[in-house]
């Protein structure tokens, strides 16, 4: 009974975030599949998704209405971790280090501080999102599959068919 007057009773409006706050919580997660992608080469899926990260970072300092929330124990943590990898860039000097010397910090506070901020009033939009990414992603990934197999099933079968031919081979 309860169930039935919970759907039927009107969503209360009662955040002061925008509406597309869980869509931009979204595009984190499609950008990082353009790093392994054919669609674009790993340089430019990186850079896409740095700027997605970048972009989440200004939202989550620049907006008014949205809290966020850094519990101590996470910052020490997260501090500790980051100067083990500046101690072991100096240590090493490999430019990977360095890499991700500057790339944890705004990727730490995108996900981990600004990201919960900007799903925690919306999370039925986000869920709703984030099923939708995931059908339609089972929905190209079955068709490539479908696709290929159809080539496959046809090399192998010629495969087949040619050696039965010409046993010697």
């Amino acid at each position: 009974m309860d169930l039935q007057r919970r759907l039927r009773e009107p969503i209360r409006n009662s955040s002061p975030l925008p509406y597309a706050f869980p869509v931009l919580a979204i595009l984190p997660i499609l950008s990082s599949f353009l790093v392994s992608s054919w669609l674009v080469s790993q340089t430019v899926g990186y850079l896409l998704t740095g700027s997605v990260i970048i972009v989440i970072v200004a939202c989550g300092l620049l907006h008014p209405g949205l809290r966020l929330q850094l519990a101590p124990g996470f910052l020490v943590l997260f501090g500790g971790y980051w100067v083990g990898l500046v101690v072991h860039y100096f240590a090493t000097t490999h430019s990977e280090v360095l890499q991700y010397i500057l790339v944890t910090p705004p990727t730490v506070i995108a996900t981990v501080i600004v990201l919960p901020a900007l799903i925690d009033d919306r999370r039925q939009a986000f869920t709703m999102e984030v099923t939708v990414v995931a059908v339609l992603l089972t929905l190209v990934g079955l068709g490539m599959l479908w696709q290929c197999s159809g080539r496959m099933l046809r090399r192998a079968s010629h495969s087949i068919f040619k050696q039965r031919e010409n046993p010697a081979l």
